[in-house]
Order: C-alpha cells, then sequence, then structure tokens
C-alpha cells in the first residue's frame, strides 16, 4: 500500500507470481520495494532470477481488486534487482489517496502489449482530461462518423456526421478506447494492428480481429482533428 503524500515513503509487496511458478518459501519470494521522492515513483524488484528470461510486469490498483498493468520492469541493477522509475503524473488513479502496486510474472513476451503500455504512459502523462476529436468507428459493416466532446474525463456533447446505427453508438473518451484496446490484447485476438499518436499516445487508427473463425465481429477505429481544451 503507498499513500501520495509529498514526503518519501517505502513499502514492501509480497507478489503474486503467474500459476505454473517454482514454488517458494516465505523468505525467498520476491518482493516489491517501492519509493516516492518528489513526483516520481521508483519500484525494485528483488528475489527474482536473473537467468529467467519471462519478463515481469508491473500494475497499480486503487482498491487491491481490479489491477491495471502499467509498465514492463526490465532494468536490472548491479545487484540483480529489478526496476524501473515512473512519473507519478504516468500512474493511474492520481486522484486516489490510498494506491496499491504488485508486480505479475508473464509466460513470454508479449511487443503488442509493450507498445501499448508506452503509448497509454503518455497519454497519462500529458494531463489531458478535456479534449475534442473526430471518430470514425465500425464493427463488422456498421459504422459511425462524428465529433466527440470531452471534457473533465467525461463526454458532455457528440455530434454525428454519417452513420448506419439504428441508434447512435454510446460515445467513448480516449480512456474508453484504451479500455477497449487492451480488452482485445487481453483476449489475445488474432489480429490487432495499431498506430499510436505521436504526440499524445492515444490509439489514434485500430483495426481488431478477435478470430478469423468468427464472423463479422471485426472492428476499428480512427481518431482525428484531436483537439485539447483548457
Amino acid at each position: 500500500m503507498i499513500t501520495t503524500q509529498p514526503v518519501a515513503i517505502l513499502a514492501i509487496i509480497i507478489l503474486l507470481c503467474k500459476a505454473g511458478t517454482q514454488r517458494a518459501t516465505a523468505n525467498d519470494l520476491p518482493q516489491l520495494h517501492i519509493s516516492l521522492q518528489d513526483e516520481s515513483f521508483e519500484f525494485r524488484l528483488t528475489g527474482t532470477q536473473a537467468d529467467v528470461k519471462t519478463p515481469w510486469i508491473l500494475q497499480s490498483s486503487p482498491d487491491s481488486i481490479k489491477w491495471d498493468d502499467l509498465a514492463f520492469i526490465d532494468d536490472r541493477t548491479g545487484d540483480g534487482d529489478l526496476q524501473i522509475e515512473m512519473s507519478a503524473a504516468s500512474t493511474p488513479g492520481q486522484e486516489q489517496p490510498t494506491r496499491f502496486f504488485r508486480a505479475r510474472q508473464l509466460e513470454g513476451d508479449e511487443r503488442t502489449m509493450r507498445e501499448y503500455l508506452a503509448a497509454r504512459s503518455i497519454w497519462r502523462t500529458t494531463g489531458i482530461d478535456s479534449y475534442s476529436m473526430n471518430v470514425n468507428w465500425g464493427v463488422s459493416w456498421f459504422f459511425w462518423d462524428g465529433t466527440v466532446t470531452v471534457r473533465n474525463k467525461q463526454v458532455i456533447s457528440t455530434e454525428t456526421n454519417i452513420t448506419n446505427f439504428f441508434e447512435p453508438p454510446e460515445p467513448r473518451t480516449i480512456d474508453d478506447w484504451f479500455d477497449d484496446l487492451k480488452r482485445a490484447i487481453d483476449q489475445k485476438a488474432e489480429r490487432i494492428a495499431v498506430t499510436y499518436d505521436k504526440t499524445f499516445g492515444f490509439p489514434a487508427d485500430v483495426y481488431i480481429d478477435i478470430s478469423s473463425m468468427i464472423a463479422d465481429e471485426e472492428r476499428g477505429w480512427t481518431i482525428s482533428n484531436f483537439i485539447p481544451h483548457r
């Protein structure tokens, strides 16, 4: 557990490893050490085996129930520990007085996940919560194209340009589009093609096909004319 007070703190969390890892005693379980200095978190993961190549991923949660993937922990210190430093602005739940962190071990490297987490970190760091954008979204042969305006992370208006939906689809924020993409990654979609915005990090051009054996479930979207608002 960690509190976001403007003082340096240290926390140690016993990690939950992936199923199938070698059983460990209480004394040799990996541990996550967390310190907060100024506006940056430093995470150090001790007790991992340097010769094991399966990567570790850092997670956070406001309640220790729902966990968000944050970043891969790749760099090793001279002592053999894994370590990563992240700005506080790049982690979710900044408005929460308490946050939990843990790490989990993957079964193998995942390039799509790495790109996703790097892009979402860029988006969070921008701190943008009000903006307008043009969204062209489609699933199977249904499509919607229009302008979406967001204020304080909530959609406040939409304007349809053209659509063949019987009813307008539920409008989404940038965070909602990130979440949609993350669900496809977690589902091991057969094909995911993504181009992220180079400045703000959001998924600007996306195509997802969960399975070639399932008809009419392909979906995708394009986000353009993104304008931040004060």
